[in-house]
């Protein structure tokens, strides 16, 4: 069941509310639903988030729904799917890069690949 939610002006599609992807992924506090999708869309290795409202909660999971990982019940999460989301929530060049870390805009308007250790980076032309 897929629901759309208005937040920050834009419009982010909710793949399941009340539940959670049972995986486990890098957790957030103090983040807004549309600032959490976007973490996860700049990222090459989120493929969906779990997203807790109530105490603006945010996990980036590795996996989404398929073979072998199912979603449990957690009626104040909303689980999204990475794919379902409208690609304006994101510059155009971090879509086209490959990045398996996460992408960031530099004020040159080049695509960079950061790691969340900034031990290193490197750049997608």
């Amino acid at each position: 069941m897929k629901n759309c939610h208005c937040c920050d002006g834009g419009l982010l599609r909710t793949t399941q509310a009340g539940h959670k992807l049972d995986s486990p992924g890098q957790m957030f506090t103090a983040m807004g639903q549309k600032q959490c999708v976007r973490e996860c869309m700049r990222r090459g290795d989120c493929l969906s988030v779990n997203y807790w409202r109530s105490d603006l909660r945010c996990q980036l999971n590795p996996s989404a729904v398929g073979p072998g990982v199912a979603l449990v019940p957690d009626s104040l999460c909303d689980y999204i799917e990475k794919m379902t989301q409208p690609q304006e929530l994101i510059h155009a060049a971090c879509l086209s890069a490959s990045c398996p870390y996460r992408c960031t805009m530099l004020s040159s308007g080049v695509p960079t690949c950061v790691s969340d250790s900034m031990t290193g980076s490197y750049y997608d032309r």
